[in-house]
């Protein structure tokens, strides 16, 4: 299914999983969970941006970007070895893994990394965030779980929470989670996207 890239958040037809350092509304839910509401059932796309084809001695930007990526993950890796306790270069990697859309790699990192650093609110969103992106709901939910034992009153993580109960078709629970945060927590910046999820549930035929 096409992407559309926003804050560096992979964005699809579906309900929002908040990651990243801001609170910004990230789409990652493949499960058609809102499809019927979409009149000509086909998924927003990104418009079509045209690009200068390169000269000939100059890389593809693509690649470049590419290679500049595979070098810094190379160099922290490096690092990593001659210094394996480091639980910075841990969370360096794993966010590198897990902006530039590489959740498998990101997993493995941000696992080693909260197996030590459990009440790092932000690695648990993420982790999350990169088990959506593979369409694991059921390891997503135990992440998101595993940060409200840490903080039960993170807004984000109920309000991730039921996106992933609606991707798993639980739409009371979903419901139930984005009114908790909408009525215990009105001044969250995540609480106008439980506003939002809210209605578009209302809109759902019966």
């Amino acid at each position: 299914m096409a992407r559309l890239v926003i804050n560096h958040a992979a964005v699809t037809n579906g309900v929002a999983l908040l990651s990243g350092a801001a609170v910004v509304l990230v789409l990652l839910s493949v499960a058609d969970v809102f499809r019927r509401t979409d009149s000509t059932g086909s998924v927003a796309r990104a418009p079509s941006i045209a690009t200068s084809i390169p000269l000939p001695d100059q890389p593809d930007s693509n690649e470049q970007v590419r290679l500049a990526f595979h070098a810094d993950i190379e160099t922290l890796k490096a690092q990593l070895v001659d210094d394996p306790a480091n639980l910075g270069l841990l969370l360096e990697i794993a966010t590198k893994f897990h902006d530039g859309h590489k959740p498998v790699d990101a997993i493995r990192y941000y696992k080693d990394y909260l197996a030590i650093r459990e009440t790092d609110e932000q690695a648990w969103l993420d982790l999350a965030s990169s088990y959506a992106e593979l369409e694991d709901w059921t390891e997503a939910e135990t992440a998101t779980r595993r940060l409200l034992d840490v903080n039960p009153s993170n807004a984000s993580a109920l309000y991730n929470l039921g996106a992933i109960r609606a991707n798993l078709g639980d739409f009371d629970e979903a419901r139930r989670l984005w009114e908790q945060v909408r009525d215990e927590q009105p001044q969250a910046a995540v609480t106008g996207q439980a506003r939002e999820a809210l209605i578009r549930l209302a809109s759902l035929p019966s």
